[in-house]
């Protein structure tokens, strides 16, 4: 424009393009603080930690966190309304939302058991038809996701029992404490040890809600799908049938959660994603089995426990005597 020299023609120099602008990262691990602007805090505040003391000091040592569920949801639209408009609303929202999802669990997992049992589409009248080793590890693999999905019910119903109970509603509140036990058993430590508790409580009738209608009901939904997946999974007729079988089990079981996802409102789901972990007090550690549990024997009892519910299905359900060319079949 204006200018002699032909830019793509001319053996002139160009001038040299200025050096990049390094980009950092702050998540990379041992980035230069003065590059990411991070200043190191010193005193009380600061300090090197563990993670344990971490996770100790910010929450306490045992915690009790409500999953994100439909159930979850259910419950906590129930206690948090702030009025009786609003709770008349919210309830009448979940309500719809918790029918659609068990609806369709169930009807998907009454489904794959008629299926199973009448010897429906691809499957097989018994277990002999894909390889030992593979059905073994298909049926294990279901159990351990039910189990999760298990683990999560328990869960809920360790949160319901940290609420005391009251004549009245109360709307959802809570409030963070110091833990002074923990301060008097860690006395070397820089005493910031908190948990929070729920100040409001449930009533009888909340709390009977709770439990029959979040964790009765997904409890029962859990144990159903257990035994109709692990059918589909076992009678397969075929080695790739098994794992499209066990991919098709695995997605039931996750209804529940694609139904929270895409039918609970915001305001719901920010309101249970946002409820604090509740923490057990120092004090009651002691006597409570449930640390010990996680402590000593989780991982072993964990094992033991769904070892034997995979051959309870294996042995007692679906592959027993009843069932023809199975090894247990007797003329």
């Amino acid at each position: 424009f204006g200018s002699s020299v032909d830019p793509w023609t001319s053996s002139q120099a160009l001038p040299p393009l200025p050096p990049p602008t390094p980009i950092h990262n702050p998540r990379a691990m041992g980035e230069d603080l003065d590059a990411v602007q991070l200043e190191m805090i010193e005193g009380e505040e600061g300090g090197v930690v563990n993670a344990d003391e971490k996770a100790e000091s910010e929450g306490g040592v045992l915690t009790y966190t409500l999953p994100e569920t439909v159930y979850s949801a259910l419950i906590v639209g129930h206690l948090n309304a702030p009025d009786w408009e609003a709770f008349f609303i919210l309830q009448t929202q979940m309500v719809l939302v918790y029918l659609v999802s068990v609806a369709v669990q169930l009807t998907m997992a009454v489904y794959l058991h008629g299926a199973v049992t009448s010897v429906a589409g691809g499957l097989a009248q018994d277990c002999t038809e894909t390889d030992f080793a593979l059905r073994i590890v298909a049926l294990v693999s279901f159990v351990c996701l039910v189990y999760k999905n298990m683990s999560e019910t328990w869960g809920m119903h360790e949160w319901v029992q940290m609420f005391k109970t009251v004549p009245k509603y109360e709307r959802l509140r809570f409030q963070k404490y110091v833990d002074k036990a923990w301060c008097s058993a860690n006395p070397g430590a820089n005493c910031k040890c908190w948990i929070v508790r729920p100040v409001s409580g449930m009533t009888n009738l909340c709390r009977t809600y709770c439990y029959v209608w979040g964790i009765g009901v997904k409890f029962i939904i859990e144990v159903i799908i257990l035994v109709a997946g692990s059918g589909v999974v076992l009678r397969s007729a075929n080695n790739l049938d098994l794992v499209l079988n066990s991919v098709a089990a695995a997605f039931v079981l996750e209804l529940d959660d694609m139904a929270y996802a895409a039918l609970v409102s915001q305001w719901l789901k920010r309101a249970s994603g946002s409820l604090p972990p509740f923490g057990v007090p120092y004090s009651q550690i002691e006597t409570c089995w449930t640390l010990s549990w996680q402590l000593c024997c989780h991982t072993p009892l964990v094992i033991m426990l769904v070892g034997g519910v995979s051959v309870a299905i294996y042995m007692g359900y679906w592959c027993t005597a009843m069932a023809p060319h199975t090894p247990l079949f007797r003329e």
